[in-house]
């Protein structure tokens, strides 16, 4: 009978290991979806430009409050990616980041994921690149943007733009890529990924720049 029970125990601790591992974060390539998964133990922080390098770091020790193992810069300044001892813990990993988007100093804060299609980590912070269809009002998109927290960073060329999503927004940039795709108003939408480590990796062919 204890046997049993020690059995049915570690299939249902087996069980909650494989549900924490599992992600429902995604995005579209030639409109479908490609499932990401979470590489534990890592977060990518974006701080405001103007932010002291002293002040940053400041920020990370209280955040992760000696879990820190190492930190190296992203692309873009003030952006870092940290891996931190975590045991590989997702509860811990959505708490941390949690934590990051209360310091009004940082702009964006992300998991670490890995996909099918990349040799390699992908992360995306605060940016996604949009084609919208033609016809659509440069109103249009302002109204559009409003509403979901984003701003434009850069027009690429006349119907595509380099967009970021504020801190304040209540979506994530994977997610804002992902509600831009399904909304009808664009031809394509998608993350605007990092590649740490100068990773060689096959670019998504609808995002040229």
């Amino acid at each position: 009978m204890r046997k049993n029970f020690i059995t049915f125990l570690l299939l249902i601790i087996t069980m909650v290991g494989l549900l924490q591992a599992q992600t429902n974060d995604y995005y579209y390539y030639r409109d479908q979806a490609i499932l990401l998964s979470v590489v534990p133990d890592q977060i990518a922080v974006r701080f405001e430009q103007t932010l002291a390098l002293q002040r940053t770091r400041g920020i990370i020790d209280s955040i992760l409050a000696g879990r820190l193992q190492d930190i190296s810069e992203l692309y873009g300044k003030n952006s870092f990616l940290l891996k931190y001892n975590g045991n590989g813990d997702l509860l811990l990993l959505e708490s941390l980041l949690t934590s990051f988007y209360t310091v009004p100093d940082v702009k964006a804060a992300s998991k670490v994921y890995r996909s099918s299609y990349v040799n390699g980590q992908q992360i995306v912070l605060d940016e996604f690149i949009t084609r919208f269809r033609d016809g659509i009002s440069r109103q249009d998109i302002q109204s559009f943007n409003k509403v979901n927290g984003v701003t434009i960073k850069k027009k690429l060329n006349a119907t595509t733009y380099l967009l970021a999503v504020e801190p304040f927004a209540q979506l994530t940039a994977l997610q804002a890529a992902n509600l831009y795709h399904d909304s009808g108003l664009t031809v394509w939408a998608a993350p605007n990924f990092i590649y740490p480590g100068g990773v060689l990796f096959d670019a998504t062919v609808n995002d040229p720049f």
